[in-house]
């Protein structure tokens, strides 16, 4: 998690399975390709299959992090910092793959097109980030911080419509809980969140993911405190939620599995909670999301020898990955 609260350090290569030197902002590096996505993973079926790109946030020899895209094989990676933007975080892409959009926690949110034209502030925010594009393309969802501390006092999921520019406040929570990382379900009907508890002095109590109406509401807490379940991402189908453990980091009394960071799925009624990798000792797997049509889930997996976005079968299998990237989503092609 990279809000106000906590900030995560990147790793600072860019490429596959191997250490380059010399990448920029706004430079293709050279690499070496792995197959990180599958054939025909962002399309849906019975239409052709289209040469789809993986975005991600990646960190530069400069710290600063960025927005780098990527071929599916992870080949031709290019890091992109449009002027104006002073780091990018969290990118997500538009319901047709057309535009992605990412937040500056300095300046706001900004969309731009895949090879980095046409860059646009949509929003003027200060620690705002965890954009979230709606199925429609109409709306773009995000975490308001109501200031940069550890951890804010407050925070609201906030839907803006691109259209008018009108925001709304969908769920609000202020401490000793935060609302934070939302994801739409896909009819656009409903959002799926995490929140955290925090105590007196600020350590993380438990953390849990949540459903409310993406009208406003009460809010419906699927999962345990205790548990930790966070970052969660909604199936294609709808059918099911993909979620991480990474707030146990953050612990005051961290549980005896602590160091192990496995990925779960849960139904969205909030039965059938089943892990889905069984990862080990020190290795921790976070910031899950759907590939497209739902055949697989790309990650970000941390062990001791570095740090890599992966693909994750729907079996639990790891695939080989690009090093140093993390939150990574694959574009949808139709």
């Amino acid at each position: 998690m990279s809000s106000p609260s906590r900030v995560l350090v990147f790793g600072c290569a860019l490429a596959l399975m191997v250490g380059l030197s010399g990448c920029s902002a706004g430079v293709s590096a050279p690499t070496t390709a792995t197959a990180v996505a599958a054939s025909g993973e962002s399309s849906a079926a019975g239409t052709a299959p289209v040469k789809a790109l993986l975005v991600y946030q990646w960190t530069g020899p400069s710290g600063k992090d960025s927005v780098t895209l990527a071929a599916s094989d992870g080949s031709a990676p290019r890091a992109m910092l449009p002027e104006g933007v002073t780091q990018g975080f969290h990118p997500d892409w538009s319901h047709d793959g057309s535009k992605v959009v990412f937040a500056d926690q300095a300046t706001g949110l900004w969309v731009m097109a895949p090879d980095g034209s046409g860059a646009t502030r949509v929003h003027d925010c200060v620690n705002c980030d965890y954009p979230a594009w709606s199925p429609d393309g109409a709306s773009i969802l995000f975490t308001q911080y109501a200031d940069g501390g550890g951890p804010p006092r407050a925070s609201s999921l906030t839907v803006l419509d691109l259209k008018s520019g009108i925001l709304r406040t969908v769920v609000e929570e202020s401490s000793p809980r935060l609302a934070d990382v939302p994801r739409w379900s896909p009819d656009g009907k409903q959002i799926v969140y995490g929140i955290d508890r925090f105590d007196a002095s600020g350590a993380e109590t438990g953390s849990a993911i949540a459903i409310v109406a993406a009208s406003g509401g009460q809010p419906r807490v699927l999962t345990d405190y205790k548990d930790y379940a966070y970052y969660p991402d909604w199936s294609p189908d709808g059918a099911t939620i993909v979620f991480d453990v990474e707030t146990v980091q953050f612990a005051s009394k961290k549980p005896d599995w602590a160091d192990t960071w496995d990925l779960w799925t849960i139904a969205p009624g909030g039965s059938h909670a089943h892990r889905l990798t069984r990862v080990g000792r020190g290795v921790h797997l976070w910031q899950p999301s759907w590939a497209p049509v739902g055949t697989a889930i790309y990650a970000t997996l941390d062990s001791p020898s570095g740090r890599q976005g992966v693909r994750v079968a729907l079996d639990g299998a790891i695939g080989p990955g690009l090093t140093g990237a993390t939150h990574v989503r694959l574009q949808p092609t139709g």
